[in-house]
């Protein structure tokens, strides 16, 4: 039966291996392990991976593991959302509804009126609006109630036509500041 550490160094080899099922499956498992260094490991696949599905399994978990402090995290997130591909700013999106921080919400709405990638508001409204679920201080919260409202209210340009099953986030994010 291996030890302890001796599978440790397995995982962290396997995160070197080129085949990008071999590096989940080591995030997968140094997860499982609790390992002290797994945020540091994350963010580092989640930035500087080459395989899409490996990045994007890095980043999801930073959402789902335990940590006192989550803003060094976000502060990685933020970065992210900056000039990437659709698919990873997605992710990007729902972990930070998984942090459920409160400084996300100012973020967000910042982010949905100075990014002009008409593809992303929608995902960044549903972020909002899952992160309004979550954090009972924005109903209390005037500013923060009043920002997401502009967004509500706001039109947007070159917006495509709705497709039968789009989800019309605008009226998912009104409900909860009525």
């Amino acid at each position: 039966m291996e030890t302890p550490s001796k599978n440790l160094e397995f995982w962290f080899k396997q995160l070197e291996d080129s085949d990008p099922n071999k590096k989940i499956q080591a995030i997968e498992k140094l997860i499982e392990l609790r390992h002290p260094k797994i945020v540091d490991i994350l963010i580092e696949v989640a930035e500087a991976e080459k395989s899409e599905t490996t990045r994007i399994i890095a980043i999801r978990a930073l959402g789902k593991i335990e940590v006192s402090n989550h803003s060094e995290i976000f502060d990685i997130l933020k970065n992210l959302l900056i000039g990437e591909n659709p698919k990873i700013r997605k992710a990007v999106l729902r972990t930070i509804v998984d942090l459920g921080d409160v400084s996300a919400i100012k973020y967000l709405t910042k982010y949905y009126y100075s990014d002009h990638s008409v593809g992303i508001k929608p995902d960044v409204s549903k972020a909002l609006a899952d992160l309004s679920k979550v954090l009972d201080e924005i109903k209390k919260d005037s500013k923060l109630k009043k920002l997401n409202k502009k967004i509500i209210q706001k039109k947007l340009p070159g917006k495509s036509p709705k497709k039968e099953n789009d989800i019309d986030y605008k009226k998912h994010i009104k409900k909860f500041f009525d």
